[in-house]
């Protein structure tokens, strides 16, 4: 002991002083930094402390709240009033049954195109005119008048149309060449040319032919 205490000094005695109050400090110190529960409020935290991404599941929950059901959509205004009635129409075209006009009105056109293309040939020793007929789609109550215009000529009074856009004057039946390699000869038959009308190719013996344009026709 005499020993001990030969070898103590002032400084001595104050370092340990010293340490002994750095380190019992910092125990007190450490355990005033345990929070009391429910002693943190909006005061004590500062701007932009809490974000999203620090809360728990729960506590997002509770920020947000339950969600609700969607608001209603498409809701119906009250019906307005009722509009005034419009004009008559005009009368229809009378057909037939099925839907199928029985005559060409007066006042209009009907078109159509036609074509033929052979090689004229002897048979048995009597030369045999070909020719071709073509249908009405819709049947006349008259026999028109045929006029041709050849393919390259002027169209007429009677006749101001051309192969793309084929027209007639009332009462007219009129014919658009595009290609005839022989000359023809235009009938109305059969039955007075109310349901078509027949072409005949004026070629000769053995030689090729191909002929084809256009037409209209317009009840008068």
């Amino acid at each position: 002991m005499k020993r001990l205490c030969g070898g103590l000094s002032y400084a001595n005695v104050v370092s340990t002083i010293c340490l002994f109050l750095i380190l019992g400090g910092g125990a007190a110190l450490a355990a005033n930094l345990v929070l009391p529960k429910n002693s943190v409020g909006p005061k004590q935290l500062k701007k932009g402390a809490v974000t999203p991404a620090k809360l728990s599941a729960g506590a997002k929950k509770t920020i947000t709240g339950p969600q609700g059901p969607p608001g209603a959509q498409g809701l119906r205004g009250p019906q307005g009033d009722k509009g005034d009635r419009g004009a008559r129409g005009e009368q229809g075209i009378p057909g037939e049954p099925g839907g199928l006009l029985a005559a060409l009105p007066s006042g209009e056109t009907e078109r159509g195109a036609y074509g033929f293309a052979s090689t004229r040939f002897d048979g048995g020793g009597s030369a045999f005119t070909p020719g071709a007929e073509v249908s009405y789609p819709v049947p006349l109550t008259f026999t028109p008048t045929v006029e041709f215009v050849e393919s390259g000529g002027s169209s007429s009074a009677n006749c101001p149309g051309s192969a793309s856009d084929p027209t007639a004057e009332p009462g007219f039946l009129c014919l658009y060449g595009q290609r005839e390699d022989v000359g023809l000869d235009i009938e109305n038959i059969p039955a007075l040319g109310h349901f078509g009308f027949l072409v005949f190719f004026e070629a000769a013996e053995g030689e090729d032919f191909e002929v084809h344009g256009t037409w209209a026709v317009t009840a008068p």
